[in-house]
C-alpha cells in the first residue's frame, strides 16, 4: 500500500449543527499520509484569495475532523495559486510553501504553482 493516498474532487455529505437538511463539500484534493496519519487538503485556486481560506478552515476542515479524529489524525491546509498578489487582504497569518512535500499541520500554508 502506498504511503500517500490522493484522492481529487472528494465529495462529502454533512449536517451542520441546527440545521435539517445535508448539504455537500468538496475540496479540490486530499492527500492521506497514512504512516504519519497527516491529511492535507489542498484547494486550487487561480489567484491567491480568502475564499480559498474560509473554504479549508471553515467547511473542509470541521468536516473531515469528524471522519479523522484527533489525536490519530491532523489536517493541514494548502492554498495551491498561479498568481499571488502579497497584498491581498487575509484573514490569518500563512507560510508560503516552496515544496509540497513540507506542508504540516501547523497554520495555513500558499503554494505557488508554476508555469513550468
Amino acid at each position: 500500500m502506498a504511503e500517500h493516498n490522493a484522492i481529487l474532487g472528494p465529495w462529502f455529505i454533512f449536517q451542520a449543527n441546527g440545521h435539517p437538511e445535508r448539504r455537500w463539500c468538496q475540496p479540490d484534493a486530499m492527500i492521506v499520509n497514512i504512516r504519519t496519519g497527516l491529511i492535507t487538503l489542498v484547494e486550487i485556486k487561480l489567484r491567491h484569495t480568502s475564499l480559498a481560506w474560509w473554504q479549508l478552515r471553515h467547511l473542509y476542515t470541521p468536516v473531515i475532523r469528524t471522519l479523522f479524529p484527533a489525536p490519530n489524525w491532523e489536517i493541514a491546509m494548502v492554498e495551491i495559486v498561479r498568481w499571488f498578489d502579497p497584498n491581498i487582504a487575509f484573514p490569518e497569518r500563512f507560510k508560503m510553501l516552496p515544496d509540497l512535500t513540507k506542508v504540516t499541520s501547523q497554520g495555513f500554508h500558499v503554494h505557488i504553482r508554476g508555469s513550468s
